[in-house]
């Protein structure tokens, strides 16, 4: 396994020295080394971040969360990343799904995510927010309705805006806009009015689109090859992503580099 790195710039004037370590989708197993966790330990502090922000499916599955291998190389990477800088974690719908032989149902993994709390420097945010600074970063999960939203309703917008749309209404009303406002959200497939209370917008799930890192220069826009429900050749798979439309205007980084 290996994994990709992509640098973008954005030109806020009150944070030209901020730097934020982007990752999402991981898929940890027991079948991943533990040198691909230590390579992207090494990668993360060369680039020295003020934040290090992990955009959910930390795990293959919530099954995983039973299995002492898995806790126990989890808790030392995330360990060793927050002695880098703070880390900040979402769930993502592998984090609370577990595939039976009746598809993918929902497990929970609420206590496993909890105890990453105890982690010097480590913070799961579940529907609510931080400040760091002069930085909020809000974080959202659909908890208990992860079944609900992304396997039986396919993220649908009408599911989105019944299921999720609510918590970013609700986190939205503590929102301060003196400060620069980061919204972590594992899927962005679905707009939503709220996005434009925030800055910055940073969300995995579409694994960069399938595609290698040289393919940038080579598959214009954001198109990807495949996504998760997304089919083949899906748009704003990958990179930036910038609405500028009559309610939107929000930047989206959605890079899953991990391969």
């Amino acid at each position: 396994m290996k994994f990709y790195v992509k640098k973008h710039h954005f030109d806020y004037a009150n944070y030209p020295d901020l730097r934020i370590a982007h990752i999402s989708d991981l898929h940890f197993n027991s079948k991943i080394e533990r040198d691909l966790l230590f390579a992207i330990v090494k990668e993360i502090s060369e680039n020295k971040p003020q934040m290090i922000c992990f955009i959910g499916d930390l795990i293959d599955q919530g099954i995983l969360t039973d299995d002492k291998y898995v806790t126990k190389a989890i808790t030392l990477w995330l360990g060793l990343l927050g002695n880098i800088a703070p880390v900040y974690i979402i769930r993502g719908n592998h984090d609370s799904l577990t595939k039976t032989s009746n598809g993918w149902q929902y497990y929970n993994t609420d206590s496993f995510f909890e105890n990453f709390q105890n982690i010097p420097s480590v913070t799961v945010l579940r529907n609510r927010a931080i400040k760091q600074g002069s930085i909020s970063i809000t974080g959202i999960d659909t908890e208990e309705q992860t079944e609900l939203f992304y396997e039986k309703n396919k993220e649908s917008l009408n599911s989105f805006n019944k299921l999720v749309n609510p918590k970013l209404k609700k986190q939205v009303v503590f929102l301060d806009p003196e400060l620069l406002n980061i919204l972590l959200i594992h899927s962005t497939r679905n707009k939503s009015p709220e996005f434009s209370n925030f800055n910055i917008i940073l969300s995995g799930h579409m694994h960069d689109g399938a595609l290698p890192n040289f393919s940038d220069k080579l598959v214009p826009r954001n198109y990807g090859l495949v996504a998760p429900i997304g089919g083949f050749f899906p748009n704003n798979a990958r990179g930036v992503v910038n609405y500028k439309e009559k309610f939107y205007k929000f930047y989206c980084i959605s890079i899953s580099n991990i391969k």
